[in-house]
This record gives C-alpha cells, structure tokens and sequence, in this order.
C-alpha cells in the first residue's frame, strides 16, 4: 500500500480547491481517490478540508501574514522534527507523521485556494457561482425580473418589492404587504426561494403562512395575495402551517397535484427524483387532487401520488413525517436506498452502490448535527452494511 508522505501536499492541495469548484479531470478524481484510498486518515483529512465553515475562517486570518514563510516555517520544523527523538511531544511517530502531513496539506490548501481566488481565474469562478456556487452553497431569492439576492447578503435589512417589504430575520425571510391593499392590486409579481442541499429555510409568505423548507428545495409564491386564492409551487419537501382566511383558500402545487386548503398543517415531500409526492396532514382537514382524482384525509394520515395511479390513503406517522424539521433522521422499516436519497441532500453528498444492499432496511432515530460521520459509523453499527466516503461520494457496500 502506498504510504501518504509520498504525495505530494502541493499537489493534493491544487486537487482539493479543484474538487471544490467541479473542475477535476478523470485522471485528477484518480490521482485524488489514491490518495484518498492510500491512508483512512486521509479520507478524515479530506472531510476537514471540504467543510467550508472550518477554512473559511482561516484563509480569511492568512490575508494579514505571509502565507509563504508560513509553509517555509512548517516544513523547516517538519524537517528538524522528523531528525529529533520519537520519544519526545505528545505523539508517538506514526501519529506525528499524519499530523505534520495535515498541517502542511492545511498550509498549502491555504495558500493554493489564495492564489487560486486571486488570480484570472477569478472571474471564472465568480461567473460559476451563478450557475453553482448559488445554487448549491446559499439560500437564493429570485427576484420577479429574474434577478437573484443571496440571503445572506440581506443580513438583517429589507427588500422593497412593490406593495412588499421582505425582511431576513432570524426566523428567515418575511413577507409583510403595506400601503395598497391585496385587493387592489393590479398585478402579481412572484419570487422563488430556493434552499441548496445541505440546508434549510423558514419563510413567512404575505398571508402569515408559515414554509419550512427542507434541502434541495424551492417555494414559488406571490409577494401579495389576491382576494380569490392564495396558490405557491413547491419543489422538494416543505412543511405549512397555513394560516386561515376565509374564503381565501390556500393552494400548494407540487408536480401534477394540488393540494387545497383554508387552515391547517402538513407536509409535502415532492422531490423529482422520487417520482412521487407524499403529501401528510397533521392538523385540519386538506384536498389533495391530480388530473385523475381527488381525496381528502384527516390528521395521521398521509396521501401517496404516483405517476402511472390513482391517489391513494393510508396512515402516516407524523413524527417521523417532520423529524427533518425538528433537526433528526427518523428511520422506521425505512430502505437504505430510501434514507440515503435523505442524507446526500442533507449533506450535499452523491451515493453509490455495490452488491445487493439497496433494500436493507433500519430502524433508529438520529440528530442531523452529529454529522455525516457519526451516521454512517452508527449503521455500520448494525453489521449489515458499510460504507466509503471519497470526496462527496459515499458508497454503500454490504
């Protein structure tokens, strides 16, 4: 087996900020996964240098010294140490190696990522971040004339969008109508918001509805209501707590169905993906009707929308239905093709396969904040399944 002091950091540190910004070649993915496969120390090493809020912080601090004596310093200390006796400091050799090599790799990942964001290729990537950076790093608003604010960048200020004050608090985004009423309002503009992979997002629509969105996820609504109905889009998953008006019934268009309601709480999961909306009510009464049916269903229970059926009932549970909002994985007989379609959303993660184990099934109740790590380690716990993290792929292996 290949020992990873033999790679070199500068290199593995150019592959890193490459992975990071999408642009790795084959022949790069295979000379990283070597180096990734070469120690498990270095797939650990890897994860540190991928969670953007543990660098982020530290190449901003490298903006205020000199980043190059910084690595000349490391690796002059490197080289006394490696000549000094193993007995002395905290570590015994083998673990002072994997230490020393981190910190170089750390160094270097540093002052690539510097130069990398310095230099021409700049503009290339303030260029990528419309099309990826945006959309799977931050909370987007996209505006009614197609333009785009990051949250964030609202911190805790307004957005004035015609007769609509938009305001980012710490509950999210809030819709507030002022000056005209809804009722005269002439015409609609709408704003989506979209939430990447690995996030959620709360937002307060105009009528006081409150949408929790989970990741992978986008609400198109109207910045103001009119007097006839109240309709959003959903795509991906959102939890409602509709707020009532009467007369005024609220409508949530998801794939080929509409659910419709006056007052009342549920649940829509509506990814592509799955081919499949479920839609969960766990307060009130809702409608939920498709160009081939309509059905209605009481708290606890849950309607199934398939492409090629009929809608169809059946009993739900609801604690498991919103364990996503209150910070948990709640799996219950659940497949593990099932709850990993969840984790690489929750933590913007690719799957794959080998051997027969996509119909395993669990059992189990998880905090999402303990991090991907401690989830895979707890299901490999069970001993009928393990897996490998590369990069963002995860394999799923018997």
């Amino acid at each position: 087996m290949a020992q990873k002091n033999n790679f070199d950091p500068i290199a593995i540190s150019k592959l890193v900020v490459k992975l990071i910004n999408g642009e790795l070649t084959a022949s790069e993915q295979a000379s990283l996964d070597e180096w990734i496969s070469a120690d498990p120390a270095n797939s650990i090493l890897l994860e540190k240098l991928l969670d953007r809020n543990l660098w982020e912080n530290e190449v901003a601090q490298m903006n205020s010294f000199n980043t190059e004596k910084a690595l000349e310093e490391v690796l002059q200390r490197l080289h006394t140490d490696g000549k000094s006796d193993s007995r002395s400091g905290w570590f015994s050799r083998p673990l002072w190696k994997f230490v020393a090599a981190a910190a170089v790799i750390l160094v270097v990942f540093a002052i690539v990522f510097k130069r990398y964001d310095s230099k021409g290729t700049a503009e290339n990537l303030q260029v990528k971040s419309r099309d990826t950076t945006e959309q799977n790093d931050k909370v987007m608003l996209t505006l009614s004339d197609g333009s785009k604010v990051d949250i964030a960048s609202l911190a805790n200020g307004t957005l004035k969008q015609g007769q609509a004050t938009v305001s980012n608090q710490d509950n999210g985004l809030t819709y507030k109508v002022d000056g005209v009423s809804q009722e005269n309002s002439s015409s609609t503009a709408f704003n989506t918001l979209t939430v990447p992979m690995g996030k959620q997002y709360q937002i307060t629509l105009p009528d006081g509805t409150e949408v929790w969105l989970n990741s992978k996820s986008s609400l198109t609504y109207p910045v103001a209501f009119n007097t006839s109905e109240r309709l959003v889009e959903l795509s991906g998953e959102g939890y409602f707590e509709v707020a009532h008006v009467a007369k005024q019934p609220f409508k949530v268009k998801s794939g080929n169905q509409v659910v419709k309601v006056l007052g009342t709480h549920f649940n829509i999961e509506a990814y592509p993906e799955d081919q499949r909306t479920v839609t969960t009510l766990v307060e009130g009464s809702v409608s939920v009707e498709n160009e081939n049916s309509s059905i209605k269903i009481k708290p606890g229970q849950r309607v199934i929308n398939l492409p090629t059926a009929k809608l169809r009932s059946e009993p739900a549970s609801v604690t498991d239905v919103l364990a996503w909002k209150n910070g948990l994985f709640s799996f219950n007989d659940d497949r593990i093709e099932d709850i990993m379609r969840k984790v690489a959303r929750s933590y913007n993660m690719e799957v794959e396969y080998q051997g027969d184990v996509k119909d395993t099934r669990f059992w189990g109740v998880f905090p999402r904040d303990k991090g991907l790590s401690s989830l895979l380690k707890n299901l490999e716990q069970t001993n009928t399944i393990h897996f490998k993290v590369i990069g963002r792929r995860i394999i799923v292996m018997p």
